[in-house]
């Protein structure tokens, strides 16, 4: 994953953002549970920006 962020230039957030949205609309996910993905998603993402260059 970090691999192909460095190759498209995307960052790890985006990446993840938009294979997380593209699963949730191909699956139809409730928004319940779309909310919960999201904000574990807002929680975690920085930490994860941060770590990937470790």
């Amino acid at each position: 994953m970090i691999d192909y962020t460095n190759l498209t230039e995307q960052s790890l957030s985006d990446f993840v953002n938009e294979a997380v949205t593209t699963y949730l609309k191909q699956n139809n996910v409730s928004p319940e549970v779309k909310q919960k993905i999201y904000e574990y998603m807002n929680r975690f993402l920085p930490l994860m920006e941060t770590l990937k260059d470790r």
